[in-house]
């Protein structure tokens, strides 16, 4: 049903003000819950479309807004690897064709959307968080070469020793440090079986849908699950590493 009135709907056309009636915000969360706890895969495809062009159907203001609500209630990180993807489209829009009304995609009001996502601390489980941290990476990779340090429209440059302490610095040293522990698992076998074995499962896990968690593995299993993590890992610290560079004087 949705879909088929959302074909009636013209992009941008929906007021801001339609997000202050309840029912929309219910909407939006009904689609985003059904993205991460349905098990068929058409169905997960057919809510991340509703997801993009329900968005699309209202103003920039509305989207701003929208933003905002679901990156505060959304705590799975594909659908906040999404929305942040999502978001720097919106933010090159703003700064390459300076669209009317796109200013809240620029300065202080973007900030007050970046800064939701670009949070880690020493406790964070980033393989369990790849999928919003890479996209966090992507952003804020695109926002250091898209806007240039004299203009800093996006205030990214403003905030750039804020987020090497951090942001940069915490998950750089969180990468290798899960580099470290994985490489030593994969050397030591009787370690590898001590965990499988344990009342508490393995300690490194790949994210499945619905933030589900690999019941009962094999011993290879365990070995795929330790190769990818490290894949991963690399993968971060590739796109990590090319950020630090932009960052520095």
């Amino acid at each position: 049903v949705l879909e088929y009135l959302l074909s009636y709907i013209t992009p941008h056309s929906l007021s801001s003000h339609l997000l202050d009636v309840i029912i929309f915000k219910k909407i939006f969360l009904t689609i985003c819950n059904v993205m991460t706890s349905s098990l068929n895969k058409h169905v997960r495809q057919k809510c991340v479309s509703l997801l993009t062009r329900f968005m699309d159907c209202f103003d920039s203001r509305g989207r701003y807004k929208l933003y905002d609500i679901l990156l505060h209630e959304i705590k799975h990180t594909g659908i906040c690897g999404l929305l942040i993807h999502s978001l720097k489209e919106e933010v090159n829009s703003a700064l390459t064709l300076q669209t009317p009304g796109s200013s809240c995609f620029i300065g202080s009001e973007l900030k007050g959307l970046y800064q939701l996502f670009l949070i880690v601390s020493e406790e964070t489980d980033i393989l369990s968080e790849f999928d919003e941290h890479m996209a966090a990476l992507n952003f804020i990779r695109f926002l250091l070469l898209k806007d240039d340090p004299s203009c800093d429209k996006t205030f990214i440059w403003a905030e750039i020793d804020t987020l090497r302490k951090n942001y940069l610095n915490i998950l750089e040293k969180l990468v290798l440090t899960f580099q470290m522990y994985c490489k030593s698992l994969l050397n030591n076998p009787e370690e590898r079986e001590r965990q499988r074995n344990s009342k508490y499962g393995p300690e490194v896990f790949i994210d499945v849908v619905g933030d589900g968690r690999v019941p009962d593995i094999t011993a290879e299993q365990q070995v795929k699950v330790l190769e990818m993590s490290l894949i991963r890992l690399d993968m971060m610290m590739s796109v990590l590493s090319r950020v630090q560079e932009l960052t520095k004087p």
